[in-house]
């Protein structure tokens, strides 16, 4: 059911840049909790109406500004999970990557692909690196994901990333016709395109889109489609010892008391230190 325009407050005193993108952010997580879906499936695909209700609340102030600005910075990352452990010796080599790779004069795309076994938490670390502020920030354009798995609906997912953009009049009935669109939209933008759980390249190929100013990052359990479009492979291995025992801290809720510490070792080293493994055991125990 749609919420009427008038049940949620406006945001107030929108001068300066920063404080805009802010706002805006804010303003759009607190519409998707109104549930606000009418027509729309997915909360990135509400851009439509969050510019026609803030053209309803601004009449007239600020609205030019504002309107863009919302139509412009898609953000399709998933929440980080309740129980989350960063990783930082991964996270920060790929951080400054993402910040610090120069744009390629031939307009050639920069691709980065993060590599791993299932479970070990690539899609975790990647949405950890795109909720970073640096990040955005350099992806002033926007950030925008899909996840393929096995099986995926290609042309589904790329009409989506152009809806994103605002771009709705464009309907395209193949792959290609999809991909070529895309790649005109993004040829002068900074985006962040990610790419999760890739399973074979013949997918990924549509996806890689983006101009200069774009990089892409894949996630993908296999070895050759991470060498075949990265041009930085970043093998993620099992979490440590000590994050293991703090992710399964976090989802008892409690610190372990020198009794169960052991306990908890034993655990964790039987399932190899694959964080869903253990959160997965641990849940089927409680489950029983």
């Amino acid at each position: 059911m749609f919420v009427a325009a008038d049940a949620v407050s406006p945001p107030s005193s929108l001068r300066e840049p920063d404080q805009i993108y802010g706002k805006l952010q804010a303003f759009r997580k607190r519409i998707y909790s109104e549930r606000i879906r009418d027509a729309f499936e997915t909360p990135e695909n509400l851009s439509g109406k969050v510019r026609q209700a803030i053209h309803n609340w601004e009449g007239g102030k600020n609205k030019k500004l504002v309107k863009e600005s919302v139509a412009c910075v898609p953000f399709q990352v998933p929440p980080l999970p309740e129980y989350f452990v960063p990783r930082l010796e991964n996270s920060l080599l790929i951080k400054n990557r993402l910040l610090n790779c120069v744009p390629s004069c031939s307009g050639v795309l920069v691709i980065s692909a993060l590599h791993g076994l299932g479970g070990i938490g690539k899609t975790v670390l990647a949405s950890f690196l795109a909720h970073d502020k640096d990040i955005q920030r350099r992806y002033s354009d926007g950030i925008i994901w899909v996840t393929l798995g096995q099986t995926p609906d290609v042309l589904s997912h790329l009409t989506n990333w152009i809806y994103s953009f605002g771009n709705y009049e464009f309907h395209p009935t193949t792959p290609e016709a999809a991909s070529i669109y895309l790649k005109s939209i993004l040829h002068d933008k900074s985006v962040l395109l990610v790419i999760d759980d890739a399973w074979d390249l013949v997918s990924v190929k549509p996806f890689l889109v983006g101009g200069s100013l774009c990089q892409v990052l894949i996630t993908t359990r296999d070895s050759l489609i991470a060498k075949a479009v990265g041009s930085a492979c970043y093998d993620l291995d099992v979490m440590t010892e000590d994050q293991s025992l703090a992710l399964l801290s976090a989802r008892l809720g409690r610190e372990f008391e020198y009794s169960d510490r052991q306990k908890a070792i034993d655990l964790i080293r039987i399932v190899g230190r694959l964080p869903l493994a253990f959160i997965g055991h641990r849940l089927r125990e409680e489950s029983r």
